[in-house]
């Protein structure tokens, strides 16, 4: 997908919309999955493999399928730091010798169509209600429908760099620049 100029102009004013925060979030969840999904594929059983013409050994590429999965969940974890977990799921497991364990997830709506969930050791740390979830399948995406690396990778840059606004999509603007305790102010729809 091609990033638009509007994302690009914003990007350049510091500032991040939730139209552009949803985007990059999908885009690195799915391409996230799209890694972890290359992993099962049958053809990386065999010990070589020719990947661009190359022979290659097939444990290189399940490295690094393994190394651009965890960062595109590492660049998700980041989005999801500006949004705030509405509930804790539980998922039931069974374990190597056979009990139900549980996995629990903070829970994020971001639209009525976009939830996601990142994973937590303990759901004592956290003051949210525990929810029961039944195992969902969860597909990756075309890379042609998701935005660029390189808009996410900057995104990510303006997030760690603490200097930018965001407009939540109320309205609600959380500007960085001027407040260091992240307080809500409502205001104008530009931050510029």
């Amino acid at each position: 997908m091609i990033t638009s100029n509007i994302y690009k102009n914003h990007l350049k004013d510091h500032v991040i919309t939730w139209d552009m925060l949803a985007s990059c979030l999908y885009s690195a969840s799915r391409r996230a999955v799209n890694y972890r999904l290359r992993n099962t594929y049958p053809w990386l059983k065999k010990k070589e493999y020719i990947w661009d013409g190359k022979r290659t050994d097939s444990s290189k590429l399940i490295k690094q399928f393994l190394e651009k999965e965890e960062l595109y969940y590492d660049y998700k974890k980041i989005f999801l730091s500006l949004m705030e977990p509405t509930c804790i799921h539980k998922k039931p497991v069974f374990n190597k010798e056979g009990n139900i364990a549980y996995i629990y997830y903070l829970y994020y709506v971001l639209s009525e169509k976009r939830t996601y969930r990142l994973p937590i050791d303990n759901p004592d740390d956290y003051q949210l209600p525990v929810e029961p979830i039944s195992i969902t399948p969860i597909h990756g995406a075309a890379v042609c429908n998701l935005v660029s690396v390189q808009f996410i990778r900057k995104m990510i840059n303006l997030i760690e760099s603490g200097d930018y606004c965001l407009i939540l999509e109320d309205g609600t603007i959380i500007d960085n620049r001027k407040i260091n305790d992240v307080e809500k102010m409502k205001g104008e729809r530009s931050c510029a």
